[in-house]
């Protein structure tokens, strides 16, 4: 139970949902995990806590909501076997449709001070859908892991303590199927047996030739990296095994990377200990050892990656917050969207933050857009004719264009990219920002050009009707230039 109260308090600490275990009758069995600090208020009150109460009582599954309002889920616990012995209520979440005036009704029926409710739920944090059902699906997953993985333990203690003369044939099946050894050490005299599986040839050869767990610890000093020998040595010490007969169970594990003689890379090895009493009182250690080269590698691999994404994701979104008001990755198979978010275009991001749907969001975004410019955006970002050059790579085009929004004319600019993610899925990146003032000064300098032209077609004009030339000299250079009439030929010349 101490490892399922660990497992669920991690996932509300992850989440930020509350979770309780509840008998089979609603009745409470732990400690409430991540108590909002609206619930408890609801909790503090008689009539809210008797309306909670009905609900716990309840045989519901799945998300839905309470009787506030706020989503809730219930995942029973239920073993292999069929036996049901009870439920995780969790949630305490608020979703960011849930009507604020519904809650205010049905908490001011329970007596509560609407002010109070008001300034409570001002700091109660919004979850999306998809956030809700995320964390539910996760909680179920790993409660059900958690009770297979449980029960599996206990029914193979169970039937080993019935069926004593089994026991070394399931070790036996165990070693074979997931290791490459297992080593049973007798703590009293430090011998040990021997089963094998496959795999780790090299070591299992050496174990073969001794038969005391002193030798084996010489051995595997000489390989292991000098990093790794004291941890493998603490996991193989059983001094205190020996003292107290009540340890039994799982010790631990350890990863750890050898290199045998005449090699040039590193393998990487596991070892699980576990410690037991048989029925004749002799306590033991078994040692579970197998080869994790292959797996330990991909992991470090994907964990490169996944650093080499999140430095991409870090670089994008300084980028994004200096120069963009957002970048928006799609996913063109799926249609669906994640965004960087910088500053501006107030109007579009409130569109892009109401949905993960690109549909959704391109059709509401077009409504403000300058009629003239619909046409050319439609070419350059709906997602139909984004899907149609999945396969181009890298940038395919801009776009500056006017948009009539609720915070007053505005012209905006996109940039967009086509690539593939790290899971080989086809994605645009669309980024946009707000160039309202840099068109306007651009406007106001074509309009500055145009009274110029406009000023010397008349100066010229006058100077021609009116006057032999107009000399128009520069007082920093003294440098001049010149419109000319008629008359004065011999200074024309001059000049």
């Amino acid at each position: 139970m101490d490892q399922l109260y660990t497992l669920i308090d991690n996932w509300s600490k992850c989440s930020g949902m509350y979770a309780v275990i509840v008998d089979m009758e609603g009745n409470r069995t732990s400690d409430s995990f991540g108590m909002t600090e609206f619930c408890n208020m609801i909790h503090a009150n008689e009539n809210g806590q008797a309306s909670c109460t009905a609900t716990w009582k309840s045989d519901r599954e799945g998300i839905y909501v309470c009787p506030i309002g706020f989503c809730d889920f219930s995942i029973p616990i239920v073993l292999p076997d069929g036996r049901a012995l009870g439920r995780v209520l969790a949630g305490q979440a608020l979703s960011v449709r849930q009507d604020e005036e519904e809650i205010l009704q049905k908490t001011t029926q329970l007596g509560i001070d609407t002010e109070t409710v008001r300034d409570v739920l001002s700091r109660v944090h919004r979850k999306t859908e998809k956030e809700m059902e995320g964390s539910y699906e996760l909680l179920k997953e790993m409660i059900h892991f958690f009770i297979e993985k449980s029960y599996s333990i206990w029914k193979t203690k169970n039937d080993l303590k019935k069926m004593p003369e089994k026991k070394d044939r399931v070790l036996s099946q165990i070693t074979q199927i997931m290791y490459s050894y297992n080593l049973t050490v007798d703590l009293e005299t430090e011998t040990y047996s021997l089963i094998t599986g496959t795999g780790m040839e090299r070591t299992v050869q050496e174990y073969q030739k001794h038969h005391y767990q002193d030798e084996l610890t010489k051995f595997q000093e000489s390989i292991i990296h000098p990093a790794y020998v004291n941890r493998f040595n603490t996991l193989l010490n059983f001094e205190s095994a020996r003292k107290d007969p009540s340890e039994n169970g799982f010790k631990g594990s350890l990863e750890y990377p050898v290199l045998y003689p005449g090699d040039n890379e590193y393998e990487w090895h596991e070892i699980n200990v576990f410690i037991d009493t048989e029925d004749d009182g002799t306590r033991v250690a078994n040692i579970l050892g197998r080869d994790i080269t292959e797996a330990h590698n991909a992991q470090e691999k994907s964990e490169k990656e996944l650093r080499a994404a999140a430095a991409k994701n870090q670089i994008l979104s300084e980028l994004t917050k200096m120069l963009y008001s957002y970048n928006l990755t799609l996913n063109l198979r799926t249609g669906k969207y994640s965004m960087i978010i910088g500053s501006g275009m107030t109007q579009f991001m409130e569109i892009f933050k109401s949905t993960d749907d690109y549909e959704t969001a391109y059709n509401k975004k077009i409504a403000y857009l300058d009629p003239e410019n619909v046409f050319q955006f439609a070419a350059l970002a709906s997602l139909e004719s984004l899907r149609a050059r999945t396969n181009a790579n890298g940038f395919i085009g801009n776009l500056e264009y006017g948009a009539i929004t609720d915070y007053g004319e505005e012209w905006h600019e996109i940039n967009v990219f086509i690539s593939t993610d790290e899971k080989g899925e086809p994605i645009a990146n669309i980024l946009g920002r707000d160039i309202t003032d840099a068109h306007k000064r651009q406007e106001q300098r074509e309009i500055q050009q145009k009274a110029a032209m406009a000023r010397d077609q008349l100066l010229s004009g006058v100077t021609k009707m009116l006057y032999s030339y107009n000399l128009t000299v520069n007082l920093e250079t003294w440098k001049y230039s010149l419109i000319t009439g008629t008359g004065m030929s011999e200074v024309l010349n001059t000049m």
